[in-house]
């Protein structure tokens, strides 16, 4: 019976210990983001948040600044306008 309690006690002080710990990385995750933030602002540049550039150049995939290899469309070519009726008037017909 104090076995069961004992052991019932530890886990939910390691539980309670290791929420703790995930909450203060996420607390200095977040003051690292805000300190950095504002230290580009001091310095009069604007802060980089571009986070899916960065986690697909670290994969080694898309490069930022480096544009596609697209070939241009041709011959663009205009098309009539012509008005369409109302969906009443469709209908009597």
């Amino acid at each position: 019976m104090i076995s069961a309690l004992v052991s019932f006690v530890l886990r939910i002080a390691i539980g309670v210990i290791g929420l703790l710990f995930v909450l203060g990385l996420l607390a200095v995750a977040l003051m690292t983001v805000l300190g950095l933030t504002l230290w580009s602002l001091l310095r009069g540049r604007r802060p980089n948040i571009d986070m899916a550039a960065r986690f697909a150049q670290a994969r080694g995939g898309f490069k930022p600044g480096r544009r596609a290899n697209i070939r241009p469309a041709g011959e663009v070519v205009d098309v009539e306008v012509r008005e369409v009726p109302d969906s009443a008037q469709r209908l009597e017909h």
